[in-house]
């Protein structure tokens, strides 16, 4: 058999094994996670969290270790030590609320009541890992601003988000080419 069958027949049994002990390693993976602060990280402590995290993983090695992006609630988001603050009105849902208040003098809702009355948001969740195998992910929380292609949009950013936490290019490949 010639080295370039023997390579691919060893990457399909890797990714079977990976396949079938999905569950266990995608729970060791999601306990694993830290996520950046500034210039701080935490550890990913919340169960709705974790389980998104988990699910996530397991996603992407049934599929062959693949980046791996799903949808997660708000509330979800929430629970990663970065996006504590998702969803959470800030300056534009605080001019709409003083011109709503001026143009009908109702005052009734508090800005966060207003807020969630009006805006709708979408988190998406992106797993993946390094060359050196370590688990990573990445979390983005969206305005929704009524655009046909928002689920695209969420989908891109948070697999930006995830690229940039990748590994870059190995300095050999980048040589070879200048």
């Amino acid at each position: 058999m010639p080295p370039r069958d023997a390579y691919a027949q060893n990457r399909r049994a890797f990714r079977a094994i990976m396949a079938e002990r999905a569950e266990e390693i995608a729970r060791e993976w999601a306990g694993k996670c830290l996520d950046p602060i500034g210039s701080e990280v935490a550890r990913v402590t919340d169960p709705a969290a974790l389980a998104a995290l988990q699910q996530a993983f397991v996603g992407m090695l049934r599929r062959g270790g693949y980046d791996f992006i799903q949808r997660i609630d708000v509330e979800t988001a929430r629970g990663f030590p970065s996006q504590w603050r998702a969803g959470e009105p800030g300056a534009a849902a605080l001019m709409e609320y003083l011109g709503h208040v001026l143009r009908t003098g109702d005052c009734s809702q508090s800005i966060e009541e207003f807020a969630r009355a009006r805006f709708d948001y979408g988190a998406w969740l992106a797993v993946g890992a390094t060359s050196e195998g370590q688990p990573t992910f990445a979390v983005v929380v969206l305005r929704d601003l009524g655009d046909d292609n928002f689920d695209m949009k969420g989908a891109a950013s948070v697999l930006r988000i995830l690229g940039g936490m990748a590994d870059p290019m190995p300095k050999i490949l980048t040589e070879r080419r200048a």
